[in-house]
């Protein structure tokens, strides 16, 4: 396996809020950052949840760390502060992805 796809995410949604995807452990491993394997998650999370009919794409990151304002960066937006983290949201109705 070359250096570079060392890439994972998870993304899961519960049966009382079919419109909402979680996305979860991203990882993608320094030496393929910079390479657009973010871009590539990103785009993989917000195809599941459109062929599953979600409606928004949900996830936790470290308030103030380097991911958090790459998500910024990407249209999600801040939605709740749970200690060192925060939760944020990106629509996938706004016409936007």
């Amino acid at each position: 396996m070359e250096k570079d796809t060392l890439i994972r995410f998870s993304v899961y949604r519960y049966e009382d809020d079919l419109d909402t995807l979680y996305l979860a452990d991203v990882y993608v491993d320094k030496f393929a950052r910079g390479k657009g394997r973010g871009n590539e998650i990103l785009r993989a999370a917000t195809e599941a949840a459109k062929t599953m009919g979600a409606k928004q794409i949900c996830l936790k990151a470290l308030d103030g760390s380097f991911q958090s304002a790459w998500y910024i960066r990407h249209g999600f937006v801040a939605i709740e502060k749970q200690g060192k983290h925060i939760w944020m949201i990106k629509s996938l109705t706004d016409g936007t992805d």
